[in-house]
């Protein structure tokens, strides 16, 4: 029996991560998961190889830019976004964070 390579305190609420509550998956299953889920919705689609250029925002409505793989610049406009593109990732870096939105360490 060797020790494991890291351990985990399940008993915390932050896992020691920073983020409050913490959740444990394989990441190509999860993203099967939610292309499946995508594919069945027929009001989501999803829209691989392109580039988002700039998130801006109304008091009813978020409007987003992406540039598509061929260099053709679209326009979204939604009630909400989900930013799940990581923590180096535009809707972090380049709308949250200059706005003042920061992910900080939870402590205690």
């Amino acid at each position: 029996m060797k020790p494991p390579l890291m351990t985990i305190d399940l008993s915390t609420t932050e896992g020691g991560t920073g983020h409050v509550g913490f959740v444990f998956h394989k990441q190509p299953s999860l993203e099967k998961a939610i292309r499946d889920a995508v594919a069945q919705n027929p009001l989501s689609e999803l829209r691989s190889s392109s580039t988002l250029t700039s998130i801006s925002e109304d008091a009813e409505n978020v409007y987003i830019k992406y540039s598509e793989q061929s260099g053709t610049t679209k326009r979204i406009k939604a009630r909400f976004v989900v930013g799940a593109d990581g923590k180096t990732g535009f809707v972090r870096k380049k709308y949250l964070e200059p706005q003042g939105i920061t992910l900080d360490r939870c402590e205690g």
